[in-house]
């Protein structure tokens, strides 16, 4: 806990490397096997939340030089002791190459080792997988029923991709008012992805009655959690006076906060905007 609190600056300022201390010392501790519900749905012992969070910190460079060799070593060690979190983190390292060679196959194994055992984040991985046909045979059937399997015992980010596949009729029977309800689903959890979304179907009347004030107040939860088409969305949102007063110091700040995060359209409204005035 006393990581976690360093990590995200709770009750103290964002201390990395005091952070990784304490996870690595949880890591390397022997506990009682108390459980500690509030950083997982499955429960994870202390020992094994502090392997998990010191993985990371080697993954991302955070409070100590970035090791991503490191970081899978101690995942396969885990997973070998039966920890199927760590199957799903070494399954993130295989698809993407983090500390051995990329294997997509290999990727998928793991993958679906972890979701059969119940892992709701390797659920939606392997989801994405069939989606795409990573590391296995593309199947939309599949991909939707593994993300609705992770979505229905509460994922977050699986509501969003359940959403997705109702809107576009992926897998299942093309839907709009159902995707509506699973967009707002995850998006009232915090994903921002889904606010994002949420605000596109307010502002076009997909799923749900037309209301841009509504749409304004979704892409502005998304923008604050750093969703950039949210931000760009707001941005443009604020110079044109739709859902919301217009100011134009408050649109070129969020379309400015876009731009310089590399989207495109951000860049080209704020162009525009700013050839008009001259």
């Amino acid at each position: 806990m006393l990581g976690f609190f360093h990590e995200h600056g709770i009750g103290t300022v964002v201390e990395y490397q005091t952070a990784f201390e304490y996870y690595s010392k949880a890591a390397s501790t022997v506990t009682d096997g108390d459980e500690i519900s509030t950083f997982s749905s499955l429960s994870e012992s202390n020992r094994a939340i502090g392997k998990i969070c010191l993985a990371n910190f080697y993954l991302e460079g955070k409070g100590v030089a970035q090791d991503e060799k490191k970081a899978f070593q101690i995942m396969l060690k885990f997973s070998e002791e039966g920890s199927i979190r760590a199957l799903n983190f070494i399954g993130v390292c295989y698809a993407n190459g983090y500390g051995v060679e990329k294997n997509e196959s290999k990727s998928f194994e793991l993958y679906l080792k972890s979701a059969e055992k119940g892992n709701l984040i390797a659920q939606c991985n392997l989801g994405y997988c069939y989606q795409e046909g990573e590391g296995t045979k593309e199947d939309k059937v599949k991909a939707f029923r593994w993300r609705l399997n992770s979505a229905l015992a509460g994922n977050i980010v699986a509501k969003y991709f359940v959403g997705d596949s109702f809107y576009y009729g992926t897998g299942i029977e093309k839907d709009e008012e159902t995707a509506f309800e699973w967009y707002l689903k995850s998006a009232e959890g915090g994903y921002d992805g889904a606010q994002c979304d949420l605000g596109f179907c307010y502002g076009t009347g997909s799923g749900t009655s037309q209301n841009d004030k509504k749409a304004f107040e979704w892409y502005l939860k998304g923008a604050k959690n750093e969703n950039i088409i949210s931000q760009r969305a707001v941005g443009a949102r604020y110079l044109r006076g739709n859902g919301i007063e217009k100011d134009i110091i408050e649109g070129i700040r969020w379309l400015t906060l876009a731009k310089n995060k590399g989207n495109e359209e951000a860049a080209n409204l704020l162009m525009d905007f700013l050839d008009d005035l001259l």
